[in-house]
């Protein structure tokens, strides 16, 4: 994933990214399978449809993400900053 864009409808699979600052996103139908996302911050996106499946999120910043219609999977969060991250509609 070049640094700094999620990409409408991509499918990350098998990836590892830890120490990322991508704030501020715009992308429905993402998706990660079976991901490592550490130190990862995605404050502020608006990821409509976000799918997380087989995955851990680890000191991640989620804060403000809108992710309605998402589906989140097999997926462990931890020490994750949550504060306004929205899941309307969602399937865990």
């Amino acid at each position: 994933m070049p640094l700094g864009v999620l990409a409408q409808d991509a499918r990350y699979e098998e990836i590892e990214l830890a120490n990322a600052a991508i704030p501020d996103q715009h992308a429905g139908g993402v998706s990660f399978q079976t991901a490592r996302l550490t130190n990862v911050d995605v404050s502020g996106s608006r990821l409509e449809s976000l799918t997380l499946a087989d995955s851990k999120l680890i000191a991640c910043n989620l804060a403000n993400v809108q992710a309605g219609g998402a589906s989140v999977r097999r997926t462990t969060i931890e020490t994750t900053r949550l504060t306004g991250f929205q899941l309307q509609e969602a399937t865990l």
